[in-house]
């Protein structure tokens, strides 16, 4: 599967950005920003934070499929 180690990078690094936006929402909100303002980084904190579920998920996952042995008829 070549697409999972991919879309463990992409996780891991939509989960630092929305780290980085985590404190800058947290400054807004001290300085008394507009919460339409906030609103805009809360939906890639929420992502952020669902790509670092899916991420550990799919690393507590991470099992190999075991096939039968062949027997020789097709």
């Amino acid at each position: 599967m070549a697409g999972k180690p991919l879309l463990r990078i992409l996780a891991i690094l939509l989960g630092i950005v929305s780290a980085f936006m985590a404190l800058c929402l947290a400054a807004g909100i001290l300085m008394g920003e507009d919460a339409r303002t906030l609103f805009a980084f809360s939906v890639p904190v929420g992502l952020g934070a669902a790509g670092l579920i899916l991420a550990w998920i799919g690393k507590a996952s991470n099992r190999k499929i075991s096939l039968p042995p062949r027997d020789g008829f097709l």
